[in-house]
């Protein structure tokens, strides 16, 4: 898991309204380290784009 920020507040608008639990995604961005090795990666996410869509559930 990485802490990210988003180059485009849309991206961040689909992931909270519109991807599904088990959906498939490709994600890109840049991950960078930062000089303390303790700390944890950076993630920038660039891209989004939903490669396949969760099998929809039945609700009884």
């Amino acid at each position: 898991m990485y802490a990210c920020t988003i180059a485009d507040p849309r991206i961040a608008d689909v992931l909270l309204r519109e991807i599904q639990p088990g959906d498939l995604l490709r994600v890109t961005g840049i991950v960078v380290q930062p000089d303390d090795p303790m700390a944890p990666a950076r993630f920038t996410v660039d891209a989004l784009e939903v490669l396949e869509a969760a099998p929809a559930t039945s609700s009884s």
